[in-house]
């Protein structure tokens, strides 16, 4: 009984309580516990992700026990090489190799040769594989180590579409595909651990920690002075990247102390930058990676359901008609604006504010609701004009505004121009729900607070999208509502 109560205590204090049924299925007590390998925490936890993070809480707690065991990952002798050791490509040579090294691997090569085509569950077992392959050979990929790899997959699954897998820099757009983004995500989880469990380890300074301590001033240094000359050189762009991931935690500090956006952009200039949006995006993703592209993944299912509930539960005659009017919309991102303008008709305001003269309480309407959100202009040389006309409205009665969706269209039923105004800068960007997942992703990168008047439909793009929870949510029937509807339908 004093064996379960340990064994449980310890799962508590890694926070993996919900391992101790698995480990008692497995009939592991903490005596076994202490001689798990790699090859026996990949039977029990088949989820790469989660048994990344449980193999450092153990490795870790098994150097503390036994510091000569030969298994042991330390944080500085493994998590640490493989975030920071030069790039080592040794087993990337043959993926083949390494996929037919495993059951599962070989499994796969051979439904391909019987069925000339994959399963979508065969493409993530291929990403998990090499995955795994690149954390336990400690290596660092970089963007040519991805179009290797993905030449290496198509040469033996020649059916496949690389795009899947990796898709490279465009102008104005950030290396992507699966394999990319898993593997980002793996290396921002692994940061996390290791820097809790660094904190948590007995506070000895050591030359190596001090060199890095320096690095990280040092690089913010560059950032702050010189951002927009080393984010703009294509040739420094990946490296000054890394930069910007690599001071996320000094950054992250500086955000919660900082007095007012005014201060803290002028500490990290580069989020005023036009290329600002990118620099948002990789710090979302360091807070939240198993959010980043949720929104996206969600939509088309989200806009098939979403008409069928606006038809009950839409009642004012205005919103009625622009409802009317959606439906015979064939421009994909004017449905888009459209749908998120009529949540505010279904989600409808609850905060008062305060009259220009401080003595009536109002109440925000719909309309004041929408035009917190988006702001529709026919040109945008009226984009100041119209801007400075709600800050005024808005700033009069204490209440917030940026950022703000902008879109441009000779009526509303084609808009083709899309921006975020925030900080007298415009993000230009490429659609209209791209300008909501950068607008989302702002208010929670700087901790701005959303609009009192569409602050509704923020909660629930948070909520129902992003599955984000915070201590400092504010809910009301009608989000719960609508979420409900959409779990069910």
């Amino acid at each position: 009984m004093a064996e379960e109560c340990k064994l449980k205590s310890l799962l508590d204090e890694w926070e993996f309580p919900e391992m101790y049924s698995v480990l008692q299925e497995n009939e592991i007590t903490i005596n076994e516990l202490k001689h798990l390998t790699n090859e026996d925490l990949k039977e029990i936890i088949p989820v790469l992700g989660k048994r990344i993070r449980f193999r450092e809480k153990l490795f870790l707690w098994k150097e503390k026990i036994c510091p000569q065991s030969n298994e042991t990952l330390s944080v500085h002798s493994k998590v640490g090489t493989w975030l920071n050791s030069p790039a080592n490509s040794k087993g990337f040579n043959d993926i083949a190799q390494i996929l037919r090294s495993c059951g599962k691997g070989r499994a796969i090569v051979d439904y391909y040769t019987e069925n000339n085509q994959l399963l979508e569950s065969h493409r993530h077992d291929i990403i998990s594989i090499i995955l795994e392959e690149v954390v336990t050979s400690n290596c660092i990929l970089h963007i040519s180590d991805f179009t290797l790899i993905c030449e290496q997959i198509l040469s033996l699954f020649p059916n496949e579409n690389k795009d899947f897998y990796f898709i490279p820099r465009g102008p104005r757009k950030n290396p992507s595909g699966r394999l990319y983004d898993k593997y980002h995500n793996l290396k921002s989880k692994r940061r996390k651990v290791l820097g809790r469990s660094l904190s948590n380890q007995i506070n000895e300074s050591s030359e190596e920690d001090e060199i890095d301590e320096k690095t990280l001033s040092s690089l913010k240094e560059i950032l702050r002075t010189d951002v927009s000359k080393c984010l703009s050189n294509s040739c420094n762009q990946t490296k000054a990247s890394e930069f910007w991931v690599t001071t996320f935690p000094i950054r992250k500090k500086d955000i919660k102390a900082a007095k007012s956006n005014v201060v803290l952009l002028n500490h990290w200039p580069g989020y005023k930058q036009s290329f600002g949006y990118v620099l948002i995006k990789s710090d979302f993703k360091l807070l939240y990676p198993d959010s980043e592209n949720l929104l996206y993944s969600k939509w088309e299912k989200f806009i098939n359901r979403i008409i069928d509930f606006f038809n009950s539960n839409i009642k004012d005659q205005a919103s009625r008609e622009e409802l009317a009017l959606c439906k015979q919309l064939s421009n994909k991102d004017s449905v888009n604006y459209m749908v998120i303008k009529l949540l505010n008709s279904v989600i409808k305001p609850t905060a008062r504010f305060k009259s220009q003269d401080g003595n009536v309480l109002k109440k925000f309407t719909i309309s004041d609701a929408q035009e917190s959100l988006t702001l529709h202009v026919t040109n945008l040389s009226d984009y100041e004009v119209k801007i400075n006309g709600l800050k005024e409205k808005y700033y009069a009665s204490s209440n917030t505004l940026q950022p703000i969706i902008i879109v441009v269209g000779a009526s509303m039923l084609n808009i083709n121009q899309f921006f975020i105004y925030f900080d007298s800068v415009l993000y230009s960007l490429n659609s209209y729900i791209e300008c909501v997942d950068v607008t989302f992703k702002i208010f929670n990168v700087l901790n701005l607070s959303y609009p009192k008047a569409s602050e509704g439909v923020w909660y629930f793009i948070q909520k129902f999208f992003y599955n984000i929870t915070t201590p400092f949510d504010k809910s009301s029937p009608s989000i719960i509502s609508l979420i409900n509807y959409l779990h069910e339908h």
